[in-house]
Order: structure tokens, then C-alpha cells, then sequence
């Protein structure tokens, strides 16, 4: 064993230390024993009616297209709901490339 390894291996906790403690801190946590710092990832905003403009739709017909009820696109557009997490990357893929999104759905059997 090099010098360096034993370094290494003096000061980083193996694999298995490091998950067991990992499993304490959790349980504890459950228990509410410790509390956990939390970062909470909430994704951009997306503006529905720019994405579908952009893409050259009307409501409707962009509804139609990309499978969604159009009255929840005119829920999104209109800021009364907000789409989920799922809807929101959906929404991105659309903007980035519609043409590809289009493909994409068309082989998909609904």
C-alpha cells in the first residue's frame, strides 16, 4: 500500500460506515431526533402560452397535438394552477424542440 491510500484510508469513512450512519441519521430524523437540513428544488416557472406561441398553435390545436386537456392548458395560461413537476419538464422539451416533441409523441399509442 502507497502512502497516499493510507492516508486515504485514515481519514474517509468506508462505503459501509458512511451508509450505516447515513441510516442512523434518517431513523433519528424519522423519530424526530435530529433535524435534517433540507433544500427543496423547485423548478423555473414556465409561461404556457409563450412555449405554445412559440411553437406557432393555438390553443386548441397545441392541445391536441402534445396530448393535454385543453382546459387545463387555458388553466396553466391563465395562472390559475400551475403545472407539476412532470408537466413543467414536458412543457420545456416542447420549447426547446417541438418538432422532436411532436415525433415523440406520435409514437407513443394513447
Amino acid at each position: 500500500m502507497n502512502s497516499k491510500s493510507a492516508i486515504n484510508n485514515e481519514n474517509e469513512e468506508t462505503f459501509g460506515e458512511s451508509l450505516i450512519a447515513g441510516l442512523q441519521e434518517a431513523n433519528a430524523h424519522v423519530k424526530g431526533e435530529l433535524r435534517l437540513n433540507e433544500r427543496i428544488y423547485e423548478p423555473a416557472p414556465v409561461d404556457v402560452k409563450a412555449i405554445r406561441e412559440k411553437a406557432g398553435f393555438d390553443l386548441e390545436d397545441f392541445a391536441a397535438v402534445f396530448a393535454l386537456p385543453p382546459d387545463q392548458v387555458r388553466r396553466w395560461e391563465r395562472g390559475e394552477e400551475v403545472p407539476n413537476w412532470t408537466m413543467k419538464s414536458y412543457l420545456k422539451l416542447i420549447k426547446k424542440n417541438p418538432k422532436a416533441a411532436i415525433r415523440a409523441i406520435q409514437t407513443v399509442k394513447l
